[in-house]
């Protein structure tokens, strides 16, 4: 196992993390009240060095605090001494123009369900916190299973929070308004034959509109905005033969995913939509790895506002904000060529384009087609698992930007 080569003491490393709080804290204070943009980029620039160091100083930290299960090797000490934890802790960061700048932190405890199961790859318990300068902020708490060695896969989540939205949308202009969301669902897959897998998730949804600006009253109009409650199903259908779910070195994975949002689940405007995704991924060289991703998302004519696929949720693509360009279908592909440069270390690159339109393909234009390009930073926060820490920038067209700081790939 990797050691760490420092010296150290608990009480040292929790000093470190608390003075690297107070120091984090101060420079978003600075950002998030000066409006000099030379001011503007030094503080960003002092962020992800502190976000880097925080991260690797934190899973130093919480690894020597965190003793591992006795095991038939407990009886070497120096063994003992560098079995990983399987505890990891992580800042999180996030700038984005529908959220605004932000900062966190997520915890993630890995666990073996059924010890005996060797086959299975590491459950995970998760809990995230985020706040931003917009008084926006999101909380969450998520675990996934891998049961009877992986023929069984479930997850379940819960998730609340507020968001004061800033949006700048094309072709109408500013627009401020408040949405209140709270969620919460899971879904179980089996293993069916082979690679691939059959299941059922779902989620119960609230969410609550507030008018900002006086545009925001024409927004809501215009697209049909409104408060709503309703329940959603969704069947996937998948083929994974991916050798690790985190961090994948080889293998594909490909989803095929109806979703319905009906009446008798609360839905005022019942809807359907249909998913798809290819991801694949090719070990050039060891340690290099290039994934590539086709995703779709199809949905009908009358589609409430809540249901029209976006740019920038999830990373489909990284560079715009969800909410600002909208629409019924989303065609997105994207390649990205992941690097580790050390055991823990590691850069990315990578780009994107996609064709966001309504109704018919025969409907698509110039101003249908997207792009997106950036770059990134690795960090292996949990070497068995591969579970790694990321921050990436990316730019899209007409001087669209984003910063996204995560544990976990995009893809």
């Amino acid at each position: 196992m990797y050691k760490y080569e420092i010296s150290y003491n608990n009480r040292s490393y929790r000093e470190l993390i608390y003075k690297g709080i107070w120091l984090q804290y101060g420079i978003m204070h600075r950002l998030f009240r000066t409006k000099s943009s030379a001011t503007q980029q030094s503080c960003w620039c002092r962020a992800i060095i502190l976000l880097i160091f925080m991260a690797t100083h934190l899973h130093a930290a919480v690894s020597q605090n965190d003793p591992a299960p006795k095991d038939k090797n407990a009886d070497d000490p120096e063994q003992a001494a560098h079995r990983e934890s399987q505890f990891v802790a992580a800042p999180m960061f996030v700038s984005n123009p529908a959220f605004g700048n932000g900062f966190g932190a997520t915890g993630i405890y890995f666990y073996k369900p059924q010890p005996e199961d060797k086959i299975s790859p590491s459950s995970a318990v998760s809990l995230f916190g985020l706040y931003s300068d917009t008084d926006s902020y999101f909380v969450g708490l998520f675990n996934r299973m891998f049961l009877n060695e992986d023929q069984w896969r479930i997850k379940i989540g819960l998730v609340t929070g507020r968001i004061n939205h800033d949006l700048d949308v094309p072709d109408f202009g500013d627009v401020e308004f408040e949405s209140n969301i709270e969620v919460a669902g899971g879904g179980i897959e089996r293993r069916v034959f082979g690679n691939y897998f059959v299941g059922i998730d779902g989620a119960y949804r609230k969410i609550r509109y507030k008018e900002g600006d006086a545009a925001s009253a024409e927004y809501f109009e215009l697209f049909g905005v409104k408060d709503n409650s309703s329940g959603n199903f969704a069947l996937p259908f998948s083929y994974d033969s991916r050798d690790n779910v985190r961090f994948p070195y080889y293998g594909t994975f490909a989803q095929i995913r109806p979703q319905f949002v009906p009446s008798w689940l609360g839905a005022e405007d019942a809807y359907e939509a249909l998913e798809a995704q290819y991801n694949r991924y090719l070990q050039v060289k060891p340690r290099r790895i290039l994934a590539l991703r086709l995703y779709t998302r199809l949905t009908p004519t009358d589609t409430p506002y809540e249901g029209l696929s976006t740019l920038g949720r999830r990373s489909d693509l990284r560079g715009y904000t969800s909410g600002e360009h909208i629409g019924n279908n989303l065609l997105s592909t994207q390649a990205e060529y992941r690097c580790l440069l050390t055991e823990r270390f590691g850069v990315a690159g990578f780009g994107g384009l996609a064709l966001l339109y309504d109704g018919s393909i025969k409907n698509v234009n110039s101003d249908s087609l997207f792009s997106s390009v950036g770059i990134g930073l690795r960090f292996v926060l949990h070497k068995e698992t591969r579970q790694t820490f990321r921050i990436d920038y990316a730019w899209g067209k007409d001087d669209e930007d984003g910063l996204y700081v995560s544990v976990g790939e995009a893809f």
